[in-house]
């Protein structure tokens, strides 16, 4: 990087690219090449020198059709900082591609550290795992209403066990889904999460990279069944209290708050922010605008 900040490792050796041929590794790289030879976009540059900050920060980055690509490369060209921040769990997965890479990536976890180097070949040393800040807000949920007040509103009987069906109350028992955000938010609430492989939702479910990372089989806390009546008697050991509370923590410290479970994402994310523009200012050879 030329104008940018601090100067990144050189790209790491093709054999690195999540690739089987090596010819698609060599048009990714070309493709790479060329998009840096293009030079940043003087409407983009104005924008930033107009608006003198002492940071750019991007998200999700690997849209198709955006343009804070755009951004990037401007903040670059003009000696700006720049950094993108990881919203969501499938975004390094299956959202895109990062074209431009940027002086600071913020992720959730290491698994999301893998995926930008691996899949995205940013520099490891530019990858800053921080935990996952849009979950700060379930780690401070208090039910408004308790179980007998809430069934009676909903017409249900508050003896019987609850199975919510997600996009429905959090105040269920277990947690039925397929593939969603909102099984990481079960499991933030110490539920039980259960799904069953759907072939009508493919590759939405099992084809997704990031599915896998929840799964019980791969290191997670879901419960995945092959048929309709695998997935029932699962879920009647998960109805009768019999699961592992240990594992849904493990998994929610590693995966949603790495920094501990007592530690908001968010505050992690603001520090590392300000220490990132700190050091910037002291060792880069910024342009000011």
């Amino acid at each position: 990087m030329s104008n940018g900040t601090q100067e990144l490792p050189a790209e790491a050796p093709d054999t690195l690219l999540p690739l089987n041929d090596r010819s698609a590794a060599r048009l990714w790289k070309a493709l790479r090449d060329l998009e840096a030879l293009i030079p940043s976009d003087p409407a983009f540059e104005r924008f930033i020198a107009d608006q003198r900050p002492a940071v750019l920060l991007v998200t999700p980055l690997v849209s198709l059709g955006g343009r804070q690509t755009e951004f990037v490369k401007a903040a670059r060209t003009l000696g700006v900082p720049s950094a993108l921040l990881v919203f969501s769990w499938d975004n390094l997965s299956n959202k895109g591609v990062i074209h431009t890479i940027p002086d600071r990536v913020f992720v959730w976890n290491e698994v999301q550290r893998e995926e930008a180097t691996k899949l995205h070949r940013v520099p490891a040393a530019a990858v800053v795992a921080t935990g996952a800040p849009r979950f700060d807000l379930f780690f401070r949920m208090a039910p408004s209403l308790d179980r007998a007040a809430f069934c009676e509103t909903a017409g249900l009987d508050p003896a019987r066990p609850l199975v919510v069906y997600l996009a429905s109350s959090p105040a269920a028992d277990a947690v039925v889904g397929l593939n969603t955000s909102a099984e990481i938010e079960a499991g933030i609430l110490g539920k039980p999460v259960y799904t069953i492989r759907a072939p009508d939702v493919a590759p939405g479910q099992t084809g997704s990279t990031h599915f896998q990372y929840l799964l019980e089989s791969q290191g997670g806390f879901v419960h995945d069944a092959a048929t309709l009546e695998q997935h029932v008697e699962q879920l009647g050991e998960g109805l009768a209290g019999r699961f592992s509370a240990e594992r849904l923590q493990t998994f929610v410290h590693g995966f949603v708050r790495p920094r501990g479970l007592e530690v908001p994402a968010s505050r992690v994310l603001a520090e590392e922010i300000v220490a990132f523009v700190a050091h910037a200012r002291q060792g880069s050879r910024l342009r000011r605008v």
